[in-house]
């Protein structure tokens, strides 16, 4: 049984080799990728002087482009101050004190709200010290505009309780604020790519495991029926790509499990065709099969197994019988039986 399954198995692995290479393909383009974006040199904002922000930033009409990336690490933020359907914006202070204007997406407005109430509760002594991990937000630098500026300065004047200038306050304002985005515009596309590849193999490893079960359930064939085929299988003389067992005949080059009963085999018979040694095999069903042989000893074996085994298909080739054959496959049967009984006689 085990032989039989080992050689479904073999066709299983055909069928999932185009879905292995798909997945390899993906892992490859996506690691790639993945690779090509994390190699990158990104510059740090907190590392940066202020005076070379107005190299980075980039104007309203190029923020598309994402071609000038910066990272910032954010650790303390003062609080938010306005929102809108797809984000929130924050006052982050620099550890020099500058504030800085920052907009979040709302897919990471969790995160920096968490930043924000442990800055509220270092502030009110909760926190002996910024101990908490920071946040590596990715995005580019813009102008700040006159709204994001003025909004700050009602912010901090509430929060100071009028107890500061609001000339004071825009003194420490940087004059660029940061927008938070995807770090690249195809950022998700590796991770795609790996699950991709992931779905993949584990389809192949499905279809491995449980394709000999199904394929054999498909042929309706019954525990007995299927040992006997497997026994002569294993234990069966092999001629090239067909194994003779004591009840079936296996076909080893096919893709699908083929087989057929050895009382179906009606005709056997040598015939060299272009110089080359074959035993023609002719069933029931009108099929035909070839068995290749080396030289004309070979067939001569064949032959001769044939003879030990299934004598009455031991006919010699005219072309009256093949002709008859490939137009009744009954008479012919009735024909041989005719010819058998004679012998008899």
């Amino acid at each position: 049984m085990e032989c039989l399954i080992s050689k479904i198995r073999k066709n299983s692995i055909k069928i999932c080799l185009p879905v292995i290479v798909i997945s390899v393909i993906f892992i490859i383009i996506g690691s790639i990728y993945y690779f090509s974006l994390h190699n990158k040199n990104i510059p740090e904002i907190n590392e940066i002087s202020y005076d070379k922000y107005a190299d980075l930033a980039v104007d309203d009409n190029d923020q598309a482009l994402r071609k000038d990336l910066v990272t910032f690490k954010v650790q303390y933020i003062i609080s938010n101050y306005m929102s809108d359907n797809s984000g929130q914006y924050y006052i982050v202070q620099m550890p020099d004190g500058v504030l800085v204007s920052m907009y979040v997406p709302a897919l990471y407005v969790h995160q920096f709200n968490t930043i924000c109430d442990n800055s509220m509760s270092y502030e009110f002594g909760v926190y002996n010290k910024i101990e908490w991990n920071p946040v590596y937000a990715y995005g580019y630098l813009k102008k700040i505009s006159i709204s994001e500026k003025c909004s700050i300065i009602n912010t901090m004047l509430d929060i100071n309780h009028m107890t500061v200038s609001s000339y004071d306050i825009a003194e420490d304002i940087c004059d660029y604020s940061f927008i938070y985005t995807y770090k690249y515009k195809y950022e998700f596309f590796p991770y795609i790519c790996f699950i991709v590849s992931l779905v993949g193999f584990v389809i192949s490893i499905i279809i491995y495991i449980i394709f000999p079960a199904v394929y054999i359930s498909s042929y309706s064939l019954s525990k007995g029926e299927i040992a006997e085929i497997s026994k002569d299988y294993t234990n069966g003389e092999q001629f090239d790509n067909i194994v003779f067992g004591r009840k079936y005949l296996i076909f080893r080059s096919t893709k699908q499990l083929e087989y057929k009963n050895n009382i179906d085999l009606v005709w056997a018979y040598k015939k060299t065709i272009k110089k080359r040694y074959v035993t023609i095999l002719h069933f029931t069903d009108g099929s035909t099969s070839r068995i290749k042989c080396i030289n004309e000893k070979e067939a001569d074996d064949m032959i001769r197994f044939l003879k030990d085994t299934r004598p009455d298909t031991q006919i010699p080739y005219s072309e009256e019988l093949f002709e008859l054959f490939n137009s009744s496959i009954a008479d012919f049967i009735v024909h041989i039986n005719r010819m058998d009984k004679g012998k008899q006689l």
